[in-house]
């Protein structure tokens, strides 16, 4: 029998997450959920966005909350094991998770506000993109559930959500010479998802670009990254799947990778979760090809001209595809450069010596970012301002 019970447990840890952090097992209870399904980790990017759950939790006061579980819970424990919830129950489910965030909302409003960012508001980044198709036709997506379907020869093109999808036309074969390129760009403070023609699934963190084949040809499945992006490979042994970059290119062996390459950086990395990438150098005379193991990381230090593998922890270099900052002992720097393309502002330090501090952070990517901030000033001797989209870093 279903019970809505375990929906409120994820909901309490949710809003503990928000309010004081998660203990470590309580966490893996948290990320467990969140793989079950796509619809849990929507959820939860919503739970995130403040002026999403003000709004339903507005609509929530208007009915009684505890009548309407009661009647649910009674419904439900009048059927089988084999009942299936409907959708309006569905509903009331996700409903439940924001319940268990309303003294949140309260403690929100009843707590004063920063001085330092009292009339500044810095807004956490969302799902959205700009496809530019291979006519120079740019199309803004966005994730507001509208189906945006674009037909071409080749290939049918939906935009669901926060998902851009290729699939191939089978009935047309390939003969065109030149091929049909699109690219998909998401702004400072956007992510988004994409289905290639092959169903290789690409997510890509903000400021990043990705240029692809909209179906690819019988020789090679090749996509050329700016910025950051993390690649579910689907596996093919007759045709090798290559993500280029300015400085490295990634030959995939069905795999699942994150590859960060963001032009505005000294370093390019490759981490491999599972299965088997090899690593080229573009700028070296050699054609020698240095593969890594999953868990493994690679970096290519570009100045130097000199590459690192190494051991990694790989949840933490994916996290962002989880809703999570996590940092161990990253210079500050460093992370204000990520959170900087999150949630859209500039960063000035009055201090050059105050770059190489090093903190752990673990924590909420759709966080207000005056609590990350704070939550940094208050363990160190670091303090910040804001005016606009810019940020100030000061010596206490």
């Amino acid at each position: 029998m279903e019970k809505l019970y375990p929906l409120f447990e994820i909901a309490e840890l949710i809003a503990k997450e928000k309010s004081c952090g998660l203990t470590a097992s309580e966490n893996e209870i948290l990320q467990n959920w969140l793989l079950e399904g796509k619809s849990n980790k929507t959820i939860y990017k919503r739970l995130q966005q403040e002026n999403w759950v003000l709004t339903e939790f507005d609509e929530l006061k208007k009915f009684d909350v505890t009548k309407a579980y009661t009647k649910v819970e009674l419904h439900l424990a009048s059927k089988t094991k084999e009942f299936k919830i409907p959708n309006y129950l569905k509903y009331a489910a996700a409903v439940a998770l924001f319940i268990g965030l309303s003294y949140i909302i309260k403690n929100h409003y009843d707590q004063p506000k920063t001085q330092v960012y009292s009339q500044n508001l810095i807004l956490p980044g969302k799902q959205k993109a700009i496809l530019v198709t291979s006519s120079n036709q740019k199309i803004v997506l966005d994730s507001s559930g509208k189906k945006q379907i674009m037909k071409s020869d080749l290939v049918d093109i939906e935009n669901t959500g926060s998902t851009l999808s290729y699939s191939k036309n089978e009935l047309v074969s390939r003969t065109e010479a030149v091929p049909e390129y699109n690219t998909l760009i998401t702004p400072r403070g956007g992510e988004y998802t994409l289905v290639l023609s092959d169903g290789t699934e690409v997510m890509l963190n903000s400021d990043s670009k990705l240029k692809y084949p909209v179906v690819f040809d019988n020789n090679v499945r090749e996509v050329t990254l700016e910025g950051e992006a993390f690649f579910k490979v689907k596996k093919s042994d007759k045709i090798p799947f290559v993500v280029k970059t300015n400085n490295i290119n990634v030959t995939v062996y069905g795999t699942v990778f994150n590859v960060s390459a963001y032009n505005n950086e000294s370093l390019v990395q490759t981490t491999l979760v599972e299965g088997s990438v090899g690593v080229n150098i573009r700028s070296s005379k050699s054609s020698k090809e240095t593969r890594i193991k999953p868990r493994q990381q690679l970096t290519y230090y570009i100045s130097s001209d000199h590459i690192e593998t190494k051991e990694v922890n790989t949840s933490q270099f994916i996290a962002w595809t989880k809703g999570m900052f996590v940092f161990e002992n990253e210079p500050i720097e460093n992370i204000l450069k990520v959170l900087s393309r999150w949630y859209d502002f500039d960063i000035e330090f009055e201090n050059e010596k105050i770059k190489n501090q090093r903190f752990t952070l673990s924590i909420g990517r759709y966080y207000n970012v005056s609590k990350i901030l704070d939550m940094v000033s208050s363990t160190s001797n670091i303090k910040f301002s804001s005016k606009g989209n810019k940020v100030k870093i000061y010596s206490k």
